[in-house]
């Protein structure tokens, strides 16, 4: 799979998670498996209470670009 992510936000999520403790595992607002050959650009990831950008299992040859993650629990997270 090829895929181009270009000028995306994901900001300001999971409030009513965070106030019931409920920041886990299971919580990211972008959360992406098995990604192939990925360009992601300009991506903003601003005041989540949780994860701003998730890569999770499977994913090769990602290339991130220009990414802006602040305030967040966790701006970017790479799962091995």
């Amino acid at each position: 799979m090829n895929t181009i992510w270009e000028d995306n936000e994901t900001s300001f999520n999971n409030w009513r998670g965070y106030r019931a403790d409920f920041t886990g595992w299971a919580i990211g607002r972008a959360k992406l498996h098995l990604v192939r050959n990925g360009i992601f650009r300009r991506h903003q990831s601003i005041g989540n209470m949780t994860r701003g950008l998730w890569f999770d299992i499977g994913n090769k040859n990602i290339l991130i670009e220009d990414l802006t993650a602040i305030h967040n629990i966790r701006g970017l997270f790479l799962a091995p």
